[in-house]
């Protein structure tokens, strides 16, 4: 090859080198303020992890916990007209045989785990039921208006002046239990607040057969007012003004 050429091809390698952009250096942690993670190891082991991108700082290595993602709970109750009152309906389905589900709800200290508990003979037809769930809640009179193991539940329940009419049926298909609570007679007025305490009460006794802890369902939180809508809608279009 002629000098001449050989000086144009290595002034144009010159150019091309010049204009090419420079290559990052590997990162290094700073001299204060970090602990590199490697500094203990060997050579070939610190090389090796910077190759593959481990360990260039002990900070990177902090373990920060992760937030929790909650998941609110969804209101499924309906509230259906009857007459100038109306009808509470809730389900809840259960990988459980129907008779276990029947003693959650009828044995005194299963109840007490998600609700309440009661004292005195059902067979006489009335007991005396305490809330668990409420701190400060008086004891009520409930009157047993049908008791059909292991598939129906009547009771009345008289608080002061009130009296409700609550309903459970239970029924099994395939190993899957389903549990349809009911409140007849219901005030329109008072769904919005009886809605989402049904359902608070109701997802408790879920937990308590499901092996989660009843007392992490949060009322405030998840049930009301954040399900007050839910009710209010629905109580609303039964009113002859809506």
């Amino acid at each position: 090859m002629k000098r001449a050429e050989t000086e144009i091809l290595a002034e144009d390698r010159l150019i091309v080198e010049h204009q090419r952009p420079a290559r990052m250096p590997l990162a290094r942690p700073p001299s204060s303020g970090f602990r590199h993670a490697d500094e203990q190891l060997d050579r070939p082991t610190r090389e090796r992890n910077y190759r593959s991108g481990v360990g260039v700082f002990a900070a990177h290595d902090l373990t920060c916990p992760e937030k929790e993602t909650h998941v609110a709970p969804v209101p499924t109750g309906r509230v259906t007209g009857q007459g100038d009152r109306c009808l509470l309906v809730l389900t809840r389905t259960f990988q459980a045989p129907l008779r276990e589900l029947w003693a959650a709800v009828t044995e005194p200290e299963r109840l007490a785990r998600w609700i309440g508990t009661f004292t005195g003979d059902p067979a006489s037809g009335q007991v005396s039921f305490q809330m668990t769930a409420e701190e400060g809640a008086p004891a009520t009179q409930a009157e047993i208006r049908e008791c059909t193991p292991p598939h129906t539940l009547r009771v009345r329940i008289h608080a002061g002046t009130e009296q409700w009419l609550l309903d459970l049926e239970l029924a099994e298909a395939d190993g899957v239990t389903t549990l349809t609570f009911s409140q007849p007679g219901l005030d329109p007025a008072a769904a919005e607040n009886v809605g989402p305490g049904w359902e608070y009460y109701l997802d408790r006794l879920v937990a308590a057969e499901t092996g989660g802890e009843p007392a992490a369902v949060d009322f405030e939180r998840d049930y009301y007012p954040a399900m007050r809508d839910h009710y209010q809608r629905q109580a609303s279009a039964l009113s002859p003004q809506a």
